[in-house]
């Protein structure tokens, strides 16, 4: 039982400012806090955190405090579930009633309401809290402290890490598995040696670490790594401004190199976003050459595919899926369909959330958004029904190695760094050109489609519905009659979609067609169209 006068005195401590408002959602909460905005709201989920726990039966939860690809001055914190997942969704709205009540007795009511089992109620609650490398990180960390002094929890302070790895930490300690840091370099460091080709020289790559926790990070995972692979680690902490013309968010979205690469420089680049939950994989021998979440979700799907194929399970055959949103390149799907028989392609509404959901569907569940945020999830049945098989077996060992270096709570930018290169690594002892440029290689999987995306503002957002995947617009009807005709103006391979944003009264637009310059145009066309239904 949680004491009321020690919660009170600490809710008295940091008191709702009129002038903020707080919304959580798959980013957990996030926003500037240059003047201590973010106090209040962290302070309040850290409680929520311990009730989570004791509903839970006190298994560990986590509470991440960062703002992943956001600017340097913007803060805030992502709750970890017990399973090592998000938080379930059906308590974000209690975080943000939580965290908006007005004052400490409407605070006190929220989290009296809410049911927590009989048997639970004397549990000690056990809270995992990390931060990443932000100025404001260490004094928010002493906030969360706070609250969860006051609430009698444990407080496992696991100083700076990745969002990944506290995940990764709350999922082994709740499973019983070593949770410390550096049995989790040893899983990727050893699943990686075992998943690599045998006679494959040392990959060599530079990584650009957005000047993030990714950095130190990395860094210890490289000396685990040893000579497997030669990582050569960039835009570090204190090498310039978090986020700022680096890291996976620049490069993708603006399709510029980070800063510290120029046109013309050979190799393996990648870039990891300031948590270093999301990866994208470059070249720039002759510009920019990007290999995002797209390419990333293919090259593992048709990895996974292969291996699968050459082992005789007893009983049904393994279920492989590949979990894309609409805004998944339409080259991506193609290479799917017709390439990958074995594998079903679903599409889902966008958010990592719904991703992650759809995949745990298959025994084999990939999903990566084209940002490089993803995974691919193992069904613990197959992988249990793998093992059983007899040794030597090669395939099932990859599978298994790779079902260790893919975090199975989480998108995890580290393991997704081994996990590509060694797949690389099979890609070019595959084609028997081991001294191939890795990139141009990867890149010749399937052809991108020129692609668009806009927002036109409105009045009201909530006047458009959308189907479950969002490819179309059920209402206002007229609306989607108008895209349809734009799209059947641009010739086969030409697609385009509209979705109300789900955060501000703006729709955002999607377009694809053979050429940049028609793709622009159909763009243009479909901006026109929401801007003439009126909404």
């Amino acid at each position: 039982m949680l004491d009321e006068n020690k919660l009170r005195a600490a809710l008295d401590s940091e008191p709702k400012r009129s002038d903020v408002t707080y919304a959580y959602g798959t980013a957990g909460f996030r926003m500037p806090n240059d003047s201590g905005q973010l106090r209040c709201a962290l302070l309040r989920a850290a409680m929520l955190a311990c009730v989570r726990s004791q509903v839970l039966g006190g298994q560990a939860v986590g509470i991440m405090i960062t703002a992943s690809h956001n600017r340097e001055p913007d803060n805030g914190a992502k709750l970890c579930d017990g399973d090592g997942g998000m938080l379930a969704a059906d308590w974000e709205p209690l975080a943000v009633k939580l965290a908006n009540a007005v004052d400490s007795a409407s605070a006190l009511a929220i989290l009296a309401a809410i049911e927590v089992p009989a048997e639970h109620r004397n549990v000690q609650p056990h809270v995992l809290v990390a931060r990443d490398t932000r100025a404001t990180s260490g004094e928010l960390r002493d906030v969360v402290l706070v609250a969860l002094l006051a609430c009698g929890a444990v407080a496992d302070d696991r100083g700076i890490l990745t969002t990944p790895q506290l995940h990764h930490m709350v999922r082994a300690l709740n499973s019983g598995a070593d949770d410390s840091e550096e049995a989790y370099y040893a899983l990727l460091a050893g699943a990686f040696e075992r998943l690599r080709p045998a006679a494959a020289a040392a990959s060599h790559m530079s990584v650009d670490c957005a000047c993030g926790v990714g950095a130190p990070q990395l860094t210890k995972l490289a000396a685990a790594v040893g000579e497997r692979a030669v990582i050569r680690v960039f835009n570090e902490v204190g090498d310039g401004e978090l986020n700022a013309d680096c890291g996976a968010e620049h490069v993708q979205k603006s399709l510029q190199l980070p800063r510290g690469v120029k046109s013309g420089d050979s190799g393996l680049f990648v870039s990891l976003d300031g948590d270093a939950d999301r990866i994208v994989f470059f070249g720039a021998s002759n510009g920019l050459q990007l290999c995002d979440g797209d390419k990333i979700a293919c090259l593992l799907a048709a990895f996974v595919t292969r291996q699968l194929g050459a082992i005789e399970l007893d009983g049904p055959a393994a279920r492989i899926g590949v979990v894309q949103t609409a805004y998944a390149n339409g080259g991506s799907s193609r290479f799917v369909r017709d390439h990958l028989p074995r594998a079903e392609l679903s599409v889902v509404k966008t958010g990592v959330k719904y991703l992650h959901h759809k995949a745990l569907e298959y025994d084999v569940g990939v999903y990566f958004e084209a940002n490089g945020h993803g995974t691919v999830l193992f069904a613990p049945a197959l992988i249990k029904r793998l093992e059983a098989l007899p040794s030597p077996n090669a395939p099932r060992d990859a599978i298994i190695a790779m079902s260790q270096l893919a975090n199975q709570a989480v998108g995890d930018a580290l393991g997704d760094l081994l996990l590509v290169v060694a797949l690389l690594e099979h890609l070019a002892m595959d084609k028997q050109t081991p001294d191939a440029d890795l990139i141009q290689l990867w890149s010749n999987l399937y052809d991108e489609l020129p692609s668009r995306q806009g927002k036109v503002r409105v009045g009201d957002r909530t006047a458009i519905t959308t189907s479950a995947d969002e490819t179309r617009v059920l209402e206002p009807a007229a609306l989607q009659k108008a895209v349809d005709e734009a799209v059947a103006r641009f010739g086969d391979g030409a697609r385009a979609f509209v979705r109300p944003s789900g955060t501000e009264d703006v729709v955002r637009t999607y377009a694809e067609a053979a050429t940049r310059e028609l793709a622009d145009a159909l763009e243009a066309d479909v901006a026109r169209a929401v801007k003439d239904s009126g909404i």
